[in-house]
């Protein structure tokens, strides 16, 4: 791990997770962890693999307009993905899905990376918009109590930060020589080496944002996002149900959108301790859970996710015959696997 970002990832997930063990009482945490319902596990771990199967789904659509990929080469493509960033660093697994969709699947590897890269965009719209809208439906009243801020202000921070998100999307669809003016512009001060490696991993990125221009596409790929969410919020809450405790839709939300600022922030492969402290922090503040019991709920919400994405997409990287090296021989070369 040379990588001075695996090793800040490293070190936040040791940190996060020493704030989670602190204060632990033992006995609760594995009494509570006896009490939960296997056949609801197994449950809510076939719904993660279906969710990967949308995914897929969504992928097809992304990667449409340059090389039409059966869905089905694209589900396991993305639990290759998905395995292997659960257990390798540097986000690895963006560049084995990419590759396993080159080899498998005939999809430009530039293209397929770089939609990978805007499904995290579609990802980040669609949770903002699904919590701003859970802000105004629902009744957040002790949010201000809890968080120190009111759900007013909540709803009207994360809907500027959509519209701008939404703003940057405009412009690197239709507007896409105006975007790459901009980024030469800002990159001059760089030297010549940074700036081609830069410009060649923008490139794909705006190619896979102006991919597709069909409305009709573009609104099926925003549902399938929308889709994903509310399917990950009744997972999240039936993970949760394996102890027998039934979250209230607001604090669904909570939770579900603390875990997405959990797998945003840089920390150790399968995002452990961030994910698990934030999960817990999530149902201590907003569902009134005992810190013991709430991290081992955050640990059964997190492994309903981490065993069947490894498991399942571990399996398929074996299949496929991808090796770690040949992942990090593309990731140096870029571009050069379209061939």
């Amino acid at each position: 791990m040379k990588s001075w970002k695996t090793w800040l990832g490293v070190a936040l997930s040791i940190a996060f997770l020493s704030m989670a063990l602190g204060n632990i009482d033992w006995a609760l945490f594995k009494s509570s962890m006896a009490t939960i319902s296997l056949p609801l596990f197994v449950f809510v771990m076939l719904i993660v693999v279906f969710t990967l199967a949308i995914r897929g789904l969504r992928w097809h659509y992304l990667l449409k307009p340059v090389t039409p990929v059966s869905p089905v080469t694209l589900f396991w493509s993305t639990t290759i993905g998905f395995a292997v960033n659960n257990v390798l660093p540097a986000r690895l697994g963006e560049v084995a899905r990419a590759y396993s969709a080159h080899r498998r699947g005939g999809a430009p590897f530039g293209a397929a990376f770089g939609t990978i890269v805007v499904e995290r965009l579609y990802d980040t719209f669609s949770a903002l918009f699904l919590f701003v809208a859970a802000i105004l439906v629902f009744d957040f009243g002790d949010m201000e109590s809890v968080f120190g801020v009111g759900p007013e202000k909540v709803a009207a921070t994360l809907g500027a930060g959509g519209a701008v998100l939404l703003a940057g999307i405009v412009v690197l669809k239709w507007k896409t020589d105006f975007a790459m003016s901009i980024f030469r512009t800002v990159a001059r001060p760089l030297p010549d080496a940074w700036t081609a490696k830069i410009e060649r991993g923008f490139r794909s990125f705006v190619g896979g944002f102006t991919q597709s221009t069909k409305p009709f596409d573009i609104a099926v790929i925003l549902a399938i996002s929308v889709i994903i969410w509310i399917i990950s919020a009744f997972q999240i809450r039936w993970s949760v149900a394996t102890f027998g405790l039934y979250l209230n839709r607001e604090a669904t939300v909570i939770l579900v959108m603390a875990i997405v600022v959990a797998v945003a922030v840089p920390a150790a492969p399968g995002y452990v301790g961030v994910y698990h402290y934030l999960a817990q922090q999530a149902l201590i503040r907003y569902a009134g859970v005992e810190p013991s019991m709430a991290l081992s709920m955050a640990v059964v919400v997190h492994a309903s996710n981490y065993i069947p994405q490894t498991a399942v997409g571990l399996a398929r990287f074996a299949y496929e015959g991808l090796r770690i090296s040949d992942l990090r021989s593309v990731r140096g070369g870029g571009a050069s696997e379209d061939a």
